[in-house]
Protein backbone atom coordinates (compact mmCIF):
# COMPACT_ATOMS: atom_id res chain seq x y z
CA UNK A 1 0.00 0.00 0.00
CA UNK A 2 1.00 3.38 -1.26
CA UNK A 3 1.90 5.77 2.08
CA UNK A 4 -0.43 9.00 1.24
CA UNK A 5 -0.61 12.65 2.43
CA UNK A 6 -3.80 14.26 1.42
CA UNK A 7 -4.02 17.84 2.95
CA UNK A 8 -6.73 20.56 2.55
CA UNK A 9 -4.68 23.61 4.33
CA UNK A 10 -0.95 22.27 5.71
CA UNK A 11 0.74 25.18 7.44
CA UNK A 12 4.42 24.33 9.42
CA UNK A 13 4.02 24.62 12.91
CA UNK A 14 5.52 27.43 14.80
CA UNK A 15 3.43 27.73 18.17
CA UNK A 16 4.00 25.49 21.67
CA UNK A 17 1.79 22.67 21.51
CA UNK A 18 -0.47 21.05 24.84
CA UNK A 19 -0.41 17.41 24.17
CA UNK A 20 -3.45 15.40 25.50
CA UNK A 21 -3.59 12.22 25.82
CA UNK A 22 -6.88 11.12 25.52
CA UNK A 23 -8.87 13.74 28.56
CA UNK A 24 -17.59 15.09 28.77
CA UNK A 25 -15.46 17.51 25.71
CA UNK A 26 -11.87 18.35 25.28
CA UNK A 27 -11.46 22.22 26.94
CA UNK A 28 -10.31 23.98 24.66
CA UNK A 29 -9.01 27.70 26.53
CA UNK A 30 -7.20 29.70 23.81
CA UNK A 31 -7.92 30.68 20.42
CA UNK A 32 -4.81 29.47 18.16
CA UNK A 33 -3.57 27.25 20.42
CA UNK A 34 -2.94 23.46 19.02
CA UNK A 35 -3.87 21.00 20.99
CA UNK A 36 -2.37 16.87 19.94
CA UNK A 37 -3.86 14.25 21.32
CA UNK A 38 -2.15 11.02 21.34
CA UNK A 39 -2.82 7.31 22.66
CA UNK A 40 0.29 6.67 24.93
CA UNK A 41 -0.54 4.39 27.61
CA UNK A 42 -3.89 3.56 25.59
CA UNK A 43 -4.63 -0.77 25.53
CA UNK A 44 -8.33 -0.92 24.43
CA UNK A 45 -9.86 -1.59 28.24
CA UNK A 46 -12.83 0.38 27.67
CA UNK A 47 -14.36 4.12 27.30
CA UNK A 48 -15.30 4.95 30.68
CA UNK A 49 -15.94 8.24 32.38
CA UNK A 50 -13.26 7.75 35.03
CA UNK A 51 -10.93 5.91 33.34
CA UNK A 52 -7.96 4.23 34.39
CA UNK A 53 -4.30 4.97 32.50
CA UNK A 54 -5.27 2.37 29.78
CA UNK A 55 -8.67 3.33 29.54
CA UNK A 56 -9.96 6.56 27.87
CA UNK A 57 -12.55 8.88 28.53
CA UNK A 58 -16.01 8.61 27.41
CA UNK A 59 -16.68 12.20 28.12
CA UNK A 60 -14.15 13.00 25.09
CA UNK A 61 -15.06 9.76 22.80
CA UNK A 62 -17.30 7.49 22.21
CA UNK A 63 -18.21 4.74 19.14
CA UNK A 64 -21.75 4.07 17.60
CA UNK A 65 -21.80 0.80 16.46
CA UNK A 66 -20.40 -1.99 18.60
CA UNK A 67 -22.64 -4.49 18.70
CA UNK A 68 -24.95 -2.51 16.38
CA UNK A 69 -25.75 -0.11 19.02
CA UNK A 70 -25.55 3.62 17.99
CA UNK A 71 -27.09 4.65 21.25
CA UNK A 72 -24.04 5.02 23.33
CA UNK A 73 -23.46 8.97 25.15
CA UNK A 74 -21.18 10.53 26.37
CA UNK A 75 -20.22 9.95 29.85
CA UNK A 76 -21.45 6.80 29.24
CA UNK A 77 -19.37 3.38 30.66
CA UNK A 78 -18.38 0.76 28.06
CA UNK A 79 -16.19 -1.95 28.40
CA UNK A 80 -15.84 -5.81 28.44
CA UNK A 81 -18.39 -6.34 30.76
CA UNK A 82 -20.94 -4.47 28.86
CA UNK A 83 -19.68 -6.31 25.25
CA UNK A 84 -16.26 -7.74 24.53
CA UNK A 85 -16.08 -5.62 21.52
CA UNK A 86 -14.99 -2.75 23.44
CA UNK A 87 -12.42 -3.62 25.30
CA UNK A 88 -10.08 -6.16 22.96
CA UNK A 89 -6.84 -4.90 24.49
CA UNK A 90 -3.40 -4.84 22.51
CA UNK A 91 -3.54 -6.51 19.12
CA UNK A 92 0.46 -6.03 17.77
CA UNK A 93 -0.61 -8.49 15.07
CA UNK A 94 -4.33 -8.02 13.92
CA UNK A 95 -6.26 -11.18 13.41
CA UNK A 96 -8.86 -11.54 10.60
CA UNK A 97 -12.07 -12.26 12.30
CA UNK A 98 -11.80 -10.57 15.64
CA UNK A 99 -13.53 -7.12 15.25
CA UNK A 100 -14.19 -4.13 17.57
CA UNK A 101 -11.85 -2.00 19.33
CA UNK A 102 -7.84 -2.03 19.73
CA UNK A 103 -4.85 -0.87 20.62
CA UNK A 104 -2.87 -1.81 17.72
CA UNK A 105 1.14 -1.23 18.24
CA UNK A 106 2.56 -3.30 15.09
CA UNK A 107 4.39 -0.61 12.97
CA UNK A 108 2.60 2.37 14.23
CA UNK A 109 4.52 5.64 16.13
CA UNK A 110 6.57 2.75 17.38
CA UNK A 111 3.91 0.89 19.46
CA UNK A 112 3.12 3.77 21.83
CA UNK A 113 -0.70 3.01 21.49
CA UNK A 114 -3.07 3.57 18.90
CA UNK A 115 -6.53 4.04 18.69
CA UNK A 116 -7.82 1.01 16.77
CA UNK A 117 -10.60 -0.52 15.06
CA UNK A 118 -11.79 -3.56 12.99
CA UNK A 119 -15.23 -3.43 11.23
CA UNK A 120 -17.47 -7.02 10.93
CA UNK A 121 -19.57 -9.03 12.46
CA UNK A 122 -21.82 -7.14 14.96
CA UNK A 123 -19.02 -4.16 14.86
CA UNK A 124 -19.47 -1.12 13.50
CA UNK A 125 -21.37 -2.54 10.68
CA UNK A 126 -24.60 -0.26 11.17
CA UNK A 127 -25.66 3.30 9.54
CA UNK A 128 -24.12 5.40 11.50
CA UNK A 129 -20.96 3.51 13.12
CA UNK A 130 -18.42 6.42 13.69
CA UNK A 131 -15.58 7.06 16.21
CA UNK A 132 -16.78 10.07 17.81
CA UNK A 133 -14.49 12.96 19.82
CA UNK A 134 -15.56 15.87 21.74
CA UNK A 135 -14.75 19.24 22.07
CA UNK A 136 -15.71 22.32 24.04
CA UNK A 137 -14.90 26.00 23.35
CA UNK A 138 -13.68 27.54 26.49
CA UNK A 139 -11.94 30.49 25.27
CA UNK A 140 -15.03 33.16 25.83
CA UNK A 141 -15.49 33.97 22.57
CA UNK A 142 -16.73 32.63 19.32
CA UNK A 143 -14.78 30.28 17.32
CA UNK A 144 -14.48 30.65 13.59
CA UNK A 145 -12.51 28.45 12.62
CA UNK A 146 -11.56 24.92 13.24
CA UNK A 147 -7.92 23.24 12.52
CA UNK A 148 -7.79 19.40 12.06
CA UNK A 149 -5.25 16.98 11.57
CA UNK A 150 -4.90 13.53 12.14
CA UNK A 151 -3.48 10.39 11.19
CA UNK A 152 -5.43 7.10 9.92
CA UNK A 153 -3.47 4.31 10.16
CA UNK A 154 -4.33 1.07 7.44
CA UNK A 155 -3.49 -2.53 7.57
CA UNK A 156 -5.07 -3.62 4.23
CA UNK A 157 -5.70 -7.38 4.60
CA UNK A 158 -9.43 -7.86 4.08
CA UNK A 159 -10.95 -7.95 0.99
CA UNK A 160 -13.84 -6.06 1.46
CA UNK A 161 -13.74 -2.10 1.18
CA UNK A 162 -14.05 0.27 3.91
CA UNK A 163 -14.47 4.20 3.86
CA UNK A 164 -13.54 6.69 6.68
CA UNK A 165 -14.31 9.82 6.38
CA UNK A 166 -14.80 12.98 8.67
CA UNK A 167 -17.79 15.52 10.00
CA UNK A 168 -18.31 17.60 12.27
CA UNK A 169 -22.03 18.28 14.03
CA UNK A 170 -23.00 20.62 16.99
CA UNK A 171 -24.20 17.81 19.12
CA UNK A 172 -22.82 14.22 18.09
CA UNK A 173 -25.99 12.55 17.56
CA UNK A 174 -26.37 9.62 14.81
CA UNK A 175 -28.82 11.83 13.30
CA UNK A 176 -26.66 15.10 12.86
CA UNK A 177 -23.99 12.59 11.87
CA UNK A 178 -25.44 10.63 8.86
CA UNK A 179 -27.04 13.51 7.47
CA UNK A 180 -23.71 15.58 7.67
CA UNK A 181 -21.25 16.27 4.75
CA UNK A 182 -18.08 14.58 4.52
CA UNK A 183 -14.97 17.47 5.35
CA UNK A 184 -13.40 17.86 1.23
CA UNK A 185 -10.95 15.50 1.12
CA UNK A 186 -11.48 13.44 4.17
CA UNK A 187 -12.81 10.53 2.71
CA UNK A 188 -10.77 7.89 2.52
CA UNK A 189 -11.79 4.04 1.16
CA UNK A 190 -9.48 0.98 1.76
CA UNK A 191 -9.05 -1.28 -1.54
CA UNK A 192 -11.76 -4.01 -2.25
CA UNK A 193 -8.68 -6.30 -2.25
CA UNK A 194 -6.11 -7.38 0.15
CA UNK A 195 -2.73 -6.65 -0.82
CA UNK A 196 -1.12 -8.41 2.42
CA UNK A 197 -2.19 -10.52 5.57
CA UNK A 198 -2.33 -10.00 9.08
CA UNK A 199 1.68 -9.35 9.18
CA UNK A 200 1.26 -6.62 6.85
CA UNK A 201 3.11 -3.21 8.03
CA UNK A 202 -0.08 -0.63 8.79
CA UNK A 203 0.64 2.70 6.97
CA UNK A 204 -0.01 5.75 7.81
CA UNK A 205 -2.16 8.36 5.95
CA UNK A 206 -2.02 12.00 6.97
CA UNK A 207 -4.85 14.34 7.01
CA UNK A 208 -5.29 18.05 7.86
CA UNK A 209 -8.14 20.80 7.01
CA UNK A 210 -8.97 23.87 8.29
CA UNK A 211 -12.85 23.99 8.45
CA UNK A 212 -15.29 26.72 8.70
CA UNK A 213 -17.43 26.64 11.95
CA UNK A 214 -19.71 28.52 13.94
CA UNK A 215 -18.86 27.43 18.24
CA UNK A 216 -20.33 29.57 20.39
CA UNK A 217 -18.58 30.58 23.87
CA UNK A 218 -19.05 27.63 26.46
CA UNK A 219 -20.76 25.14 23.61
CA UNK A 220 -19.91 21.98 22.36
CA UNK A 221 -18.61 20.48 18.88
CA UNK A 222 -18.27 17.35 17.68
CA UNK A 223 -15.75 15.16 15.25
CA UNK A 224 -16.68 11.78 13.98
CA UNK A 225 -15.01 9.61 11.84
CA UNK A 226 -17.84 7.81 10.19
CA UNK A 227 -17.25 3.88 9.42
CA UNK A 228 -18.97 2.12 6.06
CA UNK A 229 -18.16 -0.76 4.92
CA UNK A 230 -19.93 -2.42 1.43
CA UNK A 231 -17.67 -3.31 -1.66
CA UNK A 232 -16.18 -7.25 -1.58
CA UNK A 233 -15.87 -10.18 -0.11
CA UNK A 234 -14.80 -11.70 3.47
CA UNK A 235 -13.04 -9.67 6.25
CA UNK A 236 -12.84 -5.56 6.43
CA UNK A 237 -9.45 -4.40 7.07
CA UNK A 238 -7.95 -2.99 10.35
CA UNK A 239 -7.34 1.04 10.85
CA UNK A 240 -6.08 3.21 13.77
CA UNK A 241 -6.44 6.85 14.67
CA UNK A 242 -3.55 8.12 16.24
CA UNK A 243 -2.29 11.96 16.49
CA UNK A 244 -5.23 13.45 16.64
CA UNK A 245 -4.71 17.49 16.87
CA UNK A 246 -7.26 20.47 16.66
CA UNK A 247 -7.42 24.30 17.54
CA UNK A 248 -9.72 26.71 17.35
CA UNK A 249 -9.47 29.67 14.93
CA UNK A 250 -5.85 29.56 13.07
CA UNK A 251 -2.80 30.18 15.26
CA UNK A 252 -1.73 33.69 15.27
CA UNK A 253 1.07 32.84 13.09
CA UNK A 254 -0.82 31.32 10.49
CA UNK A 255 0.62 27.72 11.91
CA UNK A 256 -0.90 24.90 12.21
CA UNK A 257 -0.25 20.68 12.79
CA UNK A 258 0.10 18.67 10.61
CA UNK A 259 4.09 16.81 10.75
CA UNK A 260 4.75 18.95 13.17
CA UNK A 261 1.74 17.85 15.04
CA UNK A 262 4.17 14.74 16.51
CA UNK A 263 5.35 13.72 19.77
CA UNK A 264 8.07 16.05 19.35
CA UNK A 265 7.55 19.55 18.83
CA UNK A 266 9.32 21.52 16.16
CA UNK A 267 8.95 24.81 18.09
CA UNK A 268 8.08 25.16 21.73
CA UNK A 269 6.91 22.40 24.29
CA UNK A 270 4.59 19.38 24.49
CA UNK A 271 2.87 19.17 28.00
CA UNK A 272 1.44 15.56 28.27
CA UNK A 273 -1.54 14.63 29.93
CA UNK A 274 -2.53 11.35 31.18
CA UNK A 275 -5.15 9.15 29.77
CA UNK A 276 -7.30 9.77 32.92
CA UNK A 277 -8.75 13.43 33.46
Amino acid sequence: MKKTNRCAILIASGLPLVSLQLDAQYPVNALGSPTLVDFTGYTAAGLVPTPAATQVDSDYWIVHGINNSVTDTFGGTYTAVQNASYAKGTDPIPTVNDTGLFNYTDTINGGTGSFGFHPGGNDLKVTGAAVVMRLLNNTGVTATKLVISYELWLQNDGAQATTIDLRGTPAGTVTEITAATAVPGSVFSSPATASGNASTPFVKNSFNFIVDVNILPGSTYTLAWTVTTGVGQGAADHFALDNVGFSLNIPENGSLMGAAMTAVAIAGTITRRALKA
